[in-house]
């Protein structure tokens, strides 16, 4: 549903590392990875068991655990901003341990649940669920774990996206292993402190862009980074009528003799019963609100 995004689908064995090249983010929904990923994508790994495939941005793995309990996540990292976990439901999660450069983003009471780390232009999402067998499709945690997602992986090292920054967003900095606190010169000629986080080449969060112009950061080892805030919004600025919803839904190329949809199962949500609950105590008052007054009457 997101007018920025172009989605191609393909089937698992019709997939060429050419196309892991050619595209912004690649996602691999369940299905375990080709060996010899380039160097330098951007993946999104999401329900694949770690003994099943090798994942970059996992050291260890290959159990799975029953109804996980989601005890904590990060609520720093721009992949979980605004992510509320605290309703989802997992039937099933896989055992991992992140590798020396990724970093836990939310755990459960067995391990870690999502995983995320950069190294070099590289960068890997790994979330260690089946989206099927949860109930985080009907979350809004959903919707706006794959925005953060999406925007994370396919943004360039160093925040040099060319890309319109609004004023009062997040901008992420990038730090390379061992660089220090980083200083951002603003347009209008302060400067504002910002200090390194304390895990290794984890990416910074400036959260004072309020003026619109070109923002400049650099550290101790002389990298510079360069970001616009603008107030600029193509949408915004369409005046064409829009005849319908700018939503576009792709099928995914089929086999000869394949037969598109899923096998059938149940999948065990958790429903809102208080609806109906109330909607029974209305009938209950009004019930006695007429017998009251038709004994008034009588």
């Amino acid at each position: 549903a997101d007018a920025r995004v172009t989605l191609d689908t393909v089937l698992p064995a019709a997939l060429q590392m050419a196309d892991t090249v050619s595209h912004d983010v690649t996602v691999f929904d369940s299905s375990a990875p080709p060996a010899g990923l380039p160097a330098g994508g951007r993946y999104l790994f999401w329900g694949i068991r770690p003994g099943s495939a090798s994942l970059p941005v996992l050291a260890a793995g290959g159990g799975e655990s029953a109804q996980p309990a989601i005890l904590d996540w990060s609520r720093t990292h721009p992949l979980m901003r605004f992510v509320d976990l605290a309703n989802v439901a997992v039937s099933r999660a896989y055992d991992a341990a992140p590798a020396p450069w990724a970093q836990m983003l939310a755990e459960t009471d067995t391990g870690p649940l999502i995983v995320a780390g950069e190294r070099g232009d590289s960068r890997c999402v790994w979330v260690g669920f089946p989206l099927l067998e949860s109930d985080m499709p009907l979350r809004v945690a959903f919707p706006i774990f794959l925005t953060n997602a999406l925007e994370w992986l396919s943004a360039k090292p160093g925040a040099q996206t060319g890309g319109v920054i609004h004023p009062g967003e997040i901008v992420t900095l990038a730090a390379g292993p061992g660089a220090g606190d980083v200083t951002v010169l603003r347009p209008d000629g302060r400067r504002d402190p910002v200090a390194a986080g304390k895990t290794p080449g984890a990416p910074l969060l400036y959260d004072h862009a309020d003026r619109v112009g070109v923002y400049r950061a650099g550290g101790s080892g002389g990298e510079t980074q360069s970001f616009a805030v603008a107030l600029l919004s193509p949408a915004e600025s369409q005046i064409r009528p829009v005849a319908g919803p700018l939503v576009t839904v792709t099928d995914a190329a089929l086999a000869p003799g394949e037969v598109s949809g899923r096998a059938g199962g149940s999948v065990t949500v958790r429903r809102e019963v208080w609806p109906y609950v109330a909607a029974v105590a209305l009938l209950i008052l009004c019930g006695e609100w007429w017998f009251f007054h038709r004994r008034l009457g009588g």
